[in-house]
């Protein structure tokens, strides 16, 4: 019923305009133009309310083409002859800028279909922009191409353009009625018939030889059909159903994120299988290493006692094989803790401590100092017992050491472990060269390591941190270069609901 009430409307409408043009023509084109623009603008503000939804809406691309052919097809309604508000300028000027406004128009609707994504917004506008101000210009200095000359007609190059925009007419209709983006599903029907009305209108441009003729007329009406019928089929549909248009958008904004979260799922998936592989690969070998080390460790050993006989000039050799074994050694003991720390095999037994049990971890890096010729202190301060896991923060205390001595080559090396009420607490600090300032992220990830020339696993740090943290800690660092560095490590001793407590404070 609706749709026979818009037939009706149309032939009424149109009925009117026929009759219209007999008595005043002017005043008849200016509806038929002024029905244009009015859809034109409508479109543009859509356009611009469609932009905080989705940039790339149909909606959108429309409204940057008809932005400027509004301007243009204003140009042509003033110009008309008779109109008289610009009385230097001939027919010649109306038809001039017919054509340049259908080009445009044409050409932006084309380019709505073919050019996806977020290339569109700002390549056409500039393009449309671009070649519809170059085009007035022209047109106002007299350098377009002639479209009608008085007293013979159309000229080849306006009949002929009017053919390359039904050619581009019918290419986009064919384009348009293929796509099955949901974007323009709800308008697809109604710019058929749009761009049906807009191929006849064109082709009866191509026949006329008077500005005020019937076949100029017949063109104006098609030309009103079209108009009317986005006005009516695009416009109102947005306006009155935009649950419906919101509903395609969102729809194909639900599938491209199904999409990515299915790509996200399968990268997640292939991370964690990776990091699976990596944790017990790393695991495995270790292990592997490790029972081979000891073996080659426990001959060197028998070697040295003479089970095998004197090797009285083997001394240097087999001392530089007893280094090499023991740095090997501990490499496989700091992949082992850190895989531990990474698969949360590591547990964390908390009990009561007393200072006196790390002095065997001190005393082995105050004797590797002296061999350096490093000054070395080392105090205890606080109360005890205290509470902690005595292998985790003996592995935090080993490792910060033996990164000071290593890499301090003269001046003094110091720590502090200390206890309060509140938090356990490990300080060393040295005089070596310091880390500078882009490195001091870096240094806690795994196998970096400040100096290419020194044999380290650069996994220490990484280790300190990871078992820090696992205790519920911090680390900080303080560094200055060529001055040395500080390291501190604080781990609350106190319950876990006075932790929660704290850190919220």
């Amino acid at each position: 019923m609706r749709k026979i009430r818009r037939i009706m409307f149309l032939v009424s409408a149109s009925i009117v305009l026929w009759f219209l043009s007999r008595f005043n023509y002017l005043l008849f084109h200016s509806i038929v133009e002024m029905m244009a623009m009015f859809t034109g603008v409508i479109i543009v503000f859509l356009a611009a309310a469609s932009s905080f939804i989705g940039k790339n809406s149909l909606v959108f691309r429309l409204g940057v083409t008809y932005s400027i052919v509004v301007i243009i097809d204003f140009l042509h309604t003033l110009s008309y002859k008779g109109m008289g508000v610009f009385p230097s300028w001939s027919a010649n000027h109306v038809t001039q800028f017919w054509i340049l406004g259908r080009l445009l128009e044409t050409a932006g609707l084309l380019l709505a279909i073919f050019i996806p994504g977020r290339n569109y917004n700002k390549l056409v506008a500039i393009l449309l922009y671009s070649v519809g101000i170059i085009g007035i210009a022209m047109i106002s200095t007299g350098t377009f191409p002639d479209c009608f000359i008085e007293g013979k007609g159309l000229t080849p190059f306006k009949i002929y353009s009017e053919y390359i925009i039904i050619g581009t007419l019918l290419l986009t209709m064919l384009n348009f009625s293929r796509i099955k983006n949901p974007e323009f599903l709800p308008f697809r029907k109604s710019y058929k018939h749009a761009f049906i009305f807009a191929i006849l209108a064109e082709l009866s441009f191509t026949m006329y030889s008077d500005i005020y003729g019937f076949t100029n007329m017949l063109g104006h009406i098609f030309r009103f059909i079209s108009y009317y019928t986005i006005f009516g089929g695009i416009i109102i549909n947005i306006i009155k159903n935009p649950i419906s248009t919101l509903y395609h958008q969102l729809e194909e904004d639900n599938k491209k994120f199904r999409e990515m979260n299915m790509k996200q799922q399968t990268l997640y998936e292939n991370i964690k299988e990776l990091e699976d592989f990596r944790v017990n690969f790393l695991r495995s070998i270790s292990h592997e290493l490790k029972t081979t080390l000891n073996v080659i460790y426990g001959n060197i050993q028998l070697m040295e006692m003479g089970v095998y006989g004197d090797v009285a000039n083997l001394k240097e050799p087999l001392k530089a094989l007893r280094n090499a074994t023991k740095h090997s050694e501990e490499l496989v003991n700091n992949l082992l803790d850190l895989s531990r720390a990474e698969t949360g095999g590591l547990q964390v037994k908390m009990e009561p401590l007393t200072f006196s049990v790390f002095e065997r971890v001190v005393k082995e890096y105050e004797q590797l100092a002296k061999q350096k010729g490093l000054e070395f202190k080392f105090k205890f301060e606080g109360k005890e017992p205290f509470s902690g896991d005595f292998m985790i923060l003996s592995m935090i205390l080993s490792n910060l050491l033996s990164n000071a001595v290593k890499y301090t080559d003269r001046g003094i090396v110091k720590g502090t472990l200390g206890a309060d009420n509140e938090k356990l607490y490990i300080e060393v600090s040295d005089t070596g060269k310091g880390i500078p300032e882009e490195m001091r992220e870096k240094i806690f990830q795994p196998f970096s390591s400040l100096s290419k020339e020194r044999r380290s696993s650069g996994l220490g740090l990484a280790i300190v941190k990871k078992f820090t943290e696992i205790m519920g800690g911090k680390i900080s660092l303080t560094s200055e270069e060529w001055k040395g560095s500080t390291f501190r490590v604080e781990i609350c001793t106190c319950s876990q609901e006075e932790h929660d407590r704290k850190e919220h404070i």
